[in-house]
Formats: structure tokens, sequence, C-alpha cells
């Protein structure tokens, strides 16, 4: 990405003003309540379940699924999947 006057350009594909970021998070805060609360409630949650173990990665999935309707049915193995990413990733964040 290249700031070219007041616009990120990314690969020549798309331009993004600052006027056009301005009115994105004018929407956001405006009139984007869900969201919003959304974002709050998963904030929240990692402040609950800080540690990336088996149920608290299944909690985290379930809660990303159902507020995002991304519409996982495996969803234990993908918490367990996680977890176990987690656990042998050297650069998460530590819990």
């Amino acid at each position: 990405m290249t700031l070219i006057n007041g616009a990120l350009v990314a690969d020549n594909l798309a331009t993004v003003t600052v006027d056009m970021l301005t009115a994105a998070t004018e929407l956001y805060e405006k009139h984007f309540y869900e969201w919003r609360l959304s974002s709050a409630s998963l904030d929240r949650l990692e402040a609950l379940f800080p540690e990336w173990n088996e149920e608290s990665c299944l909690i985290k999935a379930v809660a990303i699924n159902e507020l995002y309707g991304t519409n996982v049915y495996l969803i234990v193995p993908l918490a367990r999947n996680i977890a176990k990413v987690m656990r042998t990733n050297p650069l998460r964040k530590r819990a």
C-alpha cells in the first residue's frame, strides 16, 4: 500500500481516500449498533477467557459462529484445532 495524495493505493486495484475512511467511521459509530455491541461483547469474552485451552476456544468459537453467522457445523473439532494451534504457536500472546 502506498499513500498518494492522501489516499491509500493497493496494487493499483483500489483507492481509499481519507474522506471514505471518515465516512465509514461515521457510519460505524452512528448507525451500526449491532456491530459495536458484537465487538464489545467479543472484547469482554476475551477478557473473561484470555487462555487458549479447549473450553475457552469452544466458547469463543461458538460466540463468533453465532454473532457473525458463519454456519460452522463442526464447531467442537474447530475449537479443538484452534486450541492445538495456539498451544504450538510461538508468536501468540501469552495469557
